[in-house]
């Protein structure tokens, strides 16, 4: 499994941005954590396989679980506030 993060520049002079994404696991008492590798990259906008930070993950069985991507920015040389994004959860048989 796979999930992507990049940023778009709406009307910011910085050129790059600093792009941590992390899949994310359901557990039984309903809580996210963290699974697979954290992906990290300092990018320009625009996305692209250039321009984003990649998390993955290595299924081992076909147990099916909820899903999601955290994604969190951080333009460099401009003060912007902490919180990230979340993908909407999905289903796949990945244990």
């Amino acid at each position: 499994m796979s999930a992507h993060g990049w940023w778009e520049n709406v009307d910011c002079k910085a050129a790059k941005a600093v792009v941590t994404i992390q899949l994310q696991r359901k557990n039984r008492a309903g809580l996210w954590f963290d699974i697979g590798t954290e992906g990290k990259k300092t990018v320009y906008s625009g996305g692209g396989s250039a321009h984003r930070a990649n998390s993955r993950y290595v299924c081992v069985n076909t147990t099916s679980g909820q899903f999601r991507a955290w994604v969190d920015v951080d333009v460099v040389d401009v003060v912007d506030a902490p919180n990230s994004t979340y993908s909407s959860a999905f289903t796949l048989s990945c244990g």
